[in-house]
C-alpha cells in the first residue's frame, strides 16, 4: 500500500487522488499512519461488508490482528465523543 505524509497529500492531491482511485493509500502524521485515502467504491463496500466485492488485501484480517470490534465507540464514549479527539496536527483553537 502507497504510503504518503499529510504534507505530501496536501502538495500533490491531485495525484494521490487519481492513484486512490486504484489502490488505498496510508497518510501518516508524525510517522504513525492516521488516516487512509481511497475510492469511494471502496469504502463503500467496506461499509457493506462484502467481501466479495472487496479486494483480497482488505477482504480478510491477517493472522494475529486484535479483534477491536466495540472499541472504538467505546473510545468515543470515554472521549465524549469523535468531536472532542484531536489530533497531533489539529490546530488549536481559542
Amino acid at each position: 500500500m502507497t504510503q504518503a505524509t499529510s504534507a505530501e497529500i496536501q502538495k500533490h492531491f491531485g495525484t494521490y487522488k487519481r492513484e486512490a482511485l486504484n489502490a488505498p493509500i496510508e497518510i501518516t502524521v508524525h510517522g504513525k499512519t492516521t488516516l487512509v485515502l481511497m475510492s469511494y467504491d471502496r469504502y463503500q463496500s467496506l461499509l457493506e461488508g462484502s467481501a466479495e466485492e472487496a479486494p483480497a488485501d482488505v477482504a480478510s484480517e491477517p493472522e494475529g490482528v486484535p479483534d477491536f470490534d466495540g472499541e472504538l465507540e467505546e473510545l468515543e464514549r470515554i472521549a465524549g465523543g469523535a468531536g472532542d479527539v484531536l489530533f497531533a496536527d489539529d490546530p488549536i483553537e481559542d
